[in-house]
């Protein structure tokens, strides 16, 4: 999901992955949502069938002058799965790395304001592979698919689970869910980490305030703390990646 503009002090961070239909909201004000894959209604599947019996089941949501420009810029087909192609999931990846890309970010800051992102993609198969690949890690982050080692991060403080006052203290990097009890270590940066303009780990807490929090709350709170925290390690390894097309 992507926004068309974002607010003129607002910096570029509205974009975001789902695995389940999303609110036209998803992001903060007008989402656009675009859909890896479109799928037939059982009428039209049972249709499809009838007329070409070896028709695939879902179809990668790319138009055809994309999937042209794609196999002629790399030499490789565009297919859902196989050795020697390029799959929509790897296709995916790139465009999510690069909308994560800080670099990306700062270059068309201004222009991400006003209009639809708009994606350069590299000549060299090599680089759009890398850059595929972190973006790949990325999505399994956001989507808490990758393993995620949350034994650092501790909840004290006390018993109380009710979701009260939440702030923060970046000298002791507390995330305080009411006056005493806390999760640590909570980073400044991973804290302050916006997407759709909204801190997703305050969003989460401010969202639940007045109700007591259950264990897998809490350990879902813990997955998304570790999240962001890959998150910004793969942000910087994307720094050092120059996709930038040359004229």
């Amino acid at each position: 999901a992507f926004p068309r503009n974002i607010p003129e002090k607002k910096d570029f961070n509205h974009v975001f992955i789902g695995k389940h239909l999303v609110d036209n909201h998803f992001i903060g004000g007008q989402s656009y949502i675009a859909p890896l894959y479109l799928y037939p209604d059982q009428v039209e599947k049972q249709h499809l069938k009838l007329l070409e019996p070896k028709i695939e089941e879902k179809t990668p949501n790319f138009t055809e002058k994309f999937k042209a420009y794609i196999e002629e810029l790399y030499k490789l087909p565009v297919c859902n799965e196989g050795a020697h192609c390029i799959t929509p999931e790897e296709i995916l990846g790139y465009i999510y790395a690069i909308l994560y890309s800080p670099t990306y970010r700062e270059r068309y800051k201004e222009f991400l304001k006003i209009d639809f992102p708009r994606i350069p993609f590299v000549r060299e198969f090599e680089k759009f592979k890398k850059v595929s690949e972190l973006g790949k890690r990325l999505i399994n982050l956001h989507l808490l698919k990758e393993p995620l080692d949350t034994k650092g991060i501790t909840l004290k403080g006390g018993e109380n689970l009710k979701v009260e006052k939440v702030s923060y203290n970046p000298s002791t990097k507390r995330l305080y869910i009411n006056r005493k009890t806390y999760l640590e270590p909570v980073e400044p940066e991973v804290f302050n980490f916006e997407i759709g303009g909204y801190k997703p780990l305050e969003k989460y807490l401010k969202s639940r305030k007045g109700r007591k929090l259950s264990f897998s709350e809490i350990e879902h709170l813990k997955k998304v703390i570790k999240s962001i925290e890959e998150t910004i390690k793969v942000q910087e390894k994307l720094k050092l990646i120059d996709w930038r097309i040359e004229k």
